[in-house]
């Protein structure tokens, strides 16, 4: 399994350890589950490091002009302004490292978050077909082997039981792996076997668990590593956001030197 450094700043959800769980029933060699597990921890893994990257480098930033020294201004009314390298953030009140290094951070980060989102968008796209194909292949084995004719007798007898033995019927036949039986049943509209969506549902998971159970038990797998790969996406889409408001605050406050710069002497 990829080890991947664990930095405390970041979320443990975001983790591919996190995604643990899932290996054995994805990882088996030559089936299509392998494929996602690979998929979801690169995926994964690149979009923590990169996380991780951004937070080493932002804290490196801050330390350097930290190690400058700030100058504290006391104002009537009792606010504190923090001029020279650092001063305060107004959006949150935190001291932060505002310098013109700040705009090549920026950068730095949109470039590495671009990266890493091209990866991410890849591998969860890879992971979706995935799915479609364990589901596809599920599907097929649940299909019935007798005709039409056959298929609709089911149906009917299935029809004709009273509620309580109708889906104790069905249970028994999911359990049993009997494919005519279910197939019959949930090809066709609910209601021709006097059941509901929910029953459909309910006993096509049990014959499936039945019948094609490691390529259930892989798509099912597969959908919560896809949730962990949009999560860390999602994530660094966040941090992404956070730096570029950083960076609009820092043109801001340049802004309004500029523009009082012009202004003196102006009246003169």
């Amino acid at each position: 399994m990829n080890e991947v450094p664990i930095d405390a700043r970041v979320s443990p959800n975001l983790h591919p350890a996190a995604m643990v769980m899932e290996h054995d029933a994805l990882n088996i060699d030559g089936s299509p589950g392998a494929a996602a597990w690979h998929d979801a921890q690169q995926a994964v893994s690149l979009g923590y490091t990169t996380l991780s990257a951004i937070n080493d480098a932002e804290a490196a930033l801050a330390k350097v002009y930290a190690e400058s020294g700030a100058r504290r201004t006391q104002h009537p009314n009792g606010r504190s302004e923090y001029l020279g390298p650092i001063r305060m953030d107004g959006g949150t009140g935190r001291l932060r490292v505002f310098t013109s290094h700040e705009e090549e951070f920026v950068e730095a980060v949109n470039n590495a978050a671009a990266r890493a989102a091209k990866v991410i968008d890849a591998r969860r796209a890879s992971i979706l077909r995935t799915i479609t194909a364990l589901e596809t292949r599920v599907k097929e084995a649940l299909l019935p082997r007798v005709g039409p004719g056959l298929a609709a007798e089911i149906r009917a007898h299935v029809k004709s039981l009273k509620a309580g033995e109708r889906l104790s019927f069905l249970q028994a036949a999911a359990q049993a792996g009997d494919v005519d039986t279910i197939g019959s049943v949930i090809t066709a509209p609910p209601y021709l076997s006097g059941v509901d969506e929910k029953t459909v549902t309910l006993v096509r998971e049990v014959a499936a668990r039945a019948v094609a159970p490691r390529d259930w038990d892989q798509a099912r797998a597969a959908e919560r590593t896809l949730v962990q790969v949009e999560a860390v996406g999602s994530a660094l889409l966040k941090r992404v956001a956070d730096v570029s408001r950083r960076k609009d605050s820092v043109r801001a406050h340049a802004g309004e030197k500029v523009a009082a710069l012009r202004r003196v002497g102006a009246s003169t």
